[in-house]
């Protein structure tokens, strides 16, 4: 009982400050602050084996997995974003083209 009245009041505290959640950065701002600094990647964070970037016939470490983000090539999952841009919320549509991003 005691959650579900702490998730309530989270709840009422988030919508009278009106904030959303961004689905770049995955933090909250105001929907007039669209504008403060966002900090994103624009690919996925993905893995590929060792043996896809080894020559020919060596086989050192064939199996081991490389994980990175396929935007910047950052190896940590939680690596600070590459792109900055405009905050962007779940109701907004997502950008399909590089240009829609700042840089």
């Amino acid at each position: 009982a005691g959650t579900a009245c702490g998730a309530a009041e989270a709840g009422a505290a988030r919508g009278a400050a009106q904030l959303e959640l961004c689905r770049r950065c995955k933090q909250d701002f105001a929907p007039g602050a669209r504008a403060a600094p966002c900090r994103f990647h624009s690919g996925d964070f993905a893995g590929e084996t060792r043996q896809r970037w080894a020559d020919p016939g060596d086989h050192a470490g064939g199996g081991d997995v490389l994980e990175f983000w396929t935007c910047c090539g950052a190896g940590a999952l939680d690596a600070p974003g590459c792109k900055t841009g405009q905050h962007l919320s779940f109701s907004d549509p997502l950008p399909v083209l590089e240009e829609d991003y700042d840089n």
